[in-house]
């Protein structure tokens, strides 16, 4: 059902529509909810399916009744964005660029490439490293363990590519090239056999693959937990118990619960979904690139719909903490469970020195200045990070 939240009322899916275009709201999701189907009250509710109706009953809205008018006026906004952008345009050098690229989308360039590494690498966050990392030519052996590592996913509203690697193709290569008579093995499966089990125990280094898909949290519907789905918390614990040189990969939607393994592991990596070309994780465990990621979230201990949870339900809208309820971000959380990883949180192979460090006001602006210096012995990128508060 639609309801006006201002007047209670109902609404039929004609006069949500009716309601939403009078407003301006030009475009809807032409693939979202019930717009390509029959909704659950039997009709279908987007603007192509219903704009005949929306004139044909002259809905009154606080805008008045909704005539053909309503129509032109939106039809206008939206033409005008179009020709004003371009699109219409014939020799627009973007455009030509970008169907030239299509054209020879079945291989990628050489400088792609190295970009889409790149990126890759840089998207990798190093939450934990008690030593084990960076790998090098010296192992001989590594198993990589969970149903992860072969999963294509690029996330949301990602393009299908004709070229896609998945984290276990990404690592084979990393490896191969690291040592190209490694033994690898893979399992890739989150239930482990006692040979499975016998094999993990006698490598060398061991990966876990972990990850989120769709059905745990899209645009659609939000996860009611930040634990590991599909018990892959678990197996990162065990595999951890069966071998200390073990190091957790998790390609996620968002921050996770790791308290349930992170004592229990090596090295623990993070990342987004890394798009069609996964080789960041592999870059960053042989060492050819050194992590420069940091995290855009606070990552606390546990987030439950149902259980015990560090901050208020998802319903909750109050970022400041009250009686009986904690904040919620880096600014205003004041539980007391430490948060696993703060804001902006990332590790790196080297270490980075500030000094002279200084505030000043200049004018009707405060300047934070530092000298920051690489004193560790391996290349690196360091992103500065000030805070501010009011006193």
């Amino acid at each position: 059902n639609y309801i006006n939240p201002y007047t209670g009322k109902v609404l039929t899916a004609v006069e949500a529509l009716s309601g939403a275009l009078a407003h301006g709201e030009d475009l809807e999701c032409n693939g979202g909810h019930s717009s390509n189907g029959s909704g659950t009250s039997g009709f279908h509710t987007d603007y192509n399916a219903q704009i005949n109706n929306m004139i044909d009953q002259a809905v009154r809205t606080d805008k008045g009744i909704f005539t053909e008018n309503s129509v032109d006026i939106s039809v206008h906004r939206l033409m005008t964005a179009r020709i004003e952008t371009g699109e219409f345009d014939g020799n627009i050098k973007l455009k030509q660029d970008a169907a030239e690229r299509q054209a020879n989308a079945t291989a990628l360039r050489a400088e792609r490439k190295a970009l889409v590494r790149q990126i890759n690498a840089e998207g990798v966050v190093m939450l934990q490293n008690k030593g084990m990392l960076p790998l090098d030519a010296s192992c001989g052996s590594v198993v990589i363990v969970g149903s992860w590592q072969t999963n294509g996913s690029t996330g949301l509203y990602a393009q299908a590519s004709r070229n896609e690697t998945t984290i276990q193709a990404g690592l084979r290569e990393g490896l191969t090239a690291m040592n190209p008579n490694i033994k690898i093995t893979t399992i890739t499966s989150n239930s482990l056999t006692d040979a499975n089990k016998a094999d993990i125990a006698a490598a060398d280094a061991v990966i876990v693959v972990t990850g989120t898909s769709s059905s745990y949290s899209q645009e659609d519907h939000d996860r009611a937990t930040i634990a590991l789905p599909d018990g892959q918390d678990t197996l990162a614990s065990t595999v951890g118990k069966l071998n200390p040189n073990t190091v957790v990969i998790m390609e996620t939607c968002g921050p996770m619960q790791v308290t349930t393994f992170q004592n229990d592991v090596n090295a623990i990596l993070w990342s987004s979904f890394g798009g069609q070309w996964k080789t960041g994780q592999a870059d960053i465990i042989t060492g050819v690139a050194n992590p420069s990621g940091k995290v855009t979230d606070t990552w606390y201990q546990n987030v439950s719909d149902t259980g015990v949870s560090d901050v208020p339900a998802i319903t909750d809208y109050d970022m400041l903490p009250s009686e009986g309820k904690n904040g919620r971000t880096y600014m205003y959380y004041n539980g007391a469970n430490e948060p696993s990883y703060p804001f902006g949180f990332g590790l790196s192979y080297t270490t980075f020195a500030y000094t002279n460090e200084n505030v000043s006001v200049q004018g009707d602006q405060v300047v934070f200045e530092a000298d920051v210096t690489n004193v560790g012995t391996v290349e690196g990128v360091e992103t500065v990070q000030a805070y501010t508060r009011d006193l």
